[in-house]
């Protein structure tokens, strides 16, 4: 941006150099026509003729006419350099970008080779032959390091960190919906066995709470804490980036994501679901203290088991909104439209949140296995 701001500035120089030229040349010229009539051209043709003998005139006339020219020369071949500059460098970031999405995807993880082995034999038989690779840190090593695996984890999380500049737009608006796509899907794909295993035990409450504390753990380990600083990030100019990308909500899976780990700017908490689409967004197991959604549409939203610990829902629209296992101390329901449809089966709190209809508590209040 600075660089093209210059060359602007340098381009406008020299149009308003080659403008002057012809003004004055057209002065000349002017001047010349009218001293004609005053007796006076005699007297500039002799100045002309003066000035002749020598190449400067002659030197600063040809400066003057071929002013205009040469600018627009200058012009174009500038602007053609520009193009050839600017798109060198998308390729450079198209190339790291490229890397950084394969490292993110885990496609260098170093796995266990399995080799299957099977021989037919007359009762139908199988000899199976299992070989595994990397299992060890080198032996004899005078300085203290790390398995091939762990710094292949380690590569991943530093992946995930460097796509920070291409989600702000920091090398091109054109990088910035690529990068929200791969977070994302390296957030679904951490948390998808969990959420399998989630949805195959709804009827058994241990499991049940298992799943949740795994999907947690995920989510607080180094790699769902780089996915998730990098998600929840700020801009250059202080604005939320995730914003910029509001057909991502609905229907979103964020499941376990803590927007009260360290790194998360109060701003997020109290702006980045207000007057927002958010229908069907899965926040089950989310922890969401103090997290604000101020006349958001949640219809069908799922937050089972998320803390919710003051959280703010005052005239959002909650219809058959999921609150089972929720805590709901202090949660502001104030002005909530259709809470009535919303399940809190098994909520915790319900006498502690504000503006609950107290209908509701009464109905779910209950006490439940949890």
């Amino acid at each position: 941006m600075i660089f093209n701001d210059f060359i602007m500035k340098r381009a406008i120089i020299v149009f308003i150099f080659g403008l002057l030229s012809i003004l004055i040349l057209l002065s000349l010229i002017t001047l010349i026509f009218y001293t004609h009539e005053q007796n006076l051209f005699s007297t500039v043709i002799s100045s002309l003729r003066e000035s002749a003998k020598n190449n400067g005139f002659w030197t600063l006339l040809t400066v003057i006419i071929s002013s205009p020219v040469a600018f627009a020369i200058w012009y174009f071949r500038d602007q053609n350099t520009t193009q050839q500059i600017e798109n060198a460098r998308k390729d450079t970031n198209l190339k790291e970008f490229q890397k950084i999405a394969e490292w993110v995807s885990g496609a260098h993880l170093i796995e266990d080779k399995f080799i299957e082995k099977t021989s037919r034999i007359d009762n139908q038989k199988k000899e199976l032959e299992i070989t595994q690779e990397y299992t060890d840190i080198p032996c004899g090593l005078s300085i203290p390091t790390y398995s091939k695996k762990d710094g292949a984890v380690g590569l991943q999380i530093a992946a995930i960190y460097n796509l920070l500049p291409f989600y702000r737009g920091e090398h091109g608006e054109s990088f910035k919906k690529p990068a929200l796509n791969l977070l994302t899907s390296a957030w679904l794909a951490m948390q998808q066995r969990d959420i399998e295993a989630l949805e195959a035990t709804k009827s058994t409450n241990h499991l049940k709470n298992k799943s949740i504390k795994n999907i947690r753990n995920n989510a607080s380990s180094p790699i769902g804490s780089a996915i998730t600083r990098v998600l929840l990030s700020l801009n250059n100019k202080g604005e939320i980036c995730l914003l910029e990308h509001r057909e991502f909500f609905p229907a979103s899976c964020l499941v376990g994501i803590n927007f009260n780990r360290v790194g998360v700017d109060r701003k997020i908490l109290e702006n980045i679901f207000n007057n927002l689409d958010c229908r069907g967004v899965d926040f089950t197991g989310a922890k969401l203290k103090k997290v604000h959604f101020y006349n958001a549409k949640l219809r069908n939203a799922n937050f089972t088991k998320a803390d919710l610990l003051k959280a703010d829902f005052s005239k959002a629209n909650l219809d058959k909104v999921n609150f089972t296992g929720a805590d709901l101390e202090k949660t502001n329901f104030t002005d909530a439209k259709s809470i009535e449809t919303a399940d809190f089966t098994g909520a915790k709190n319900l006498d502690k949140a504000i503006g609950l209809p107290l209908e509701i508590i009464e109905k779910y209040s209950t006490p439940s296995e949890n």
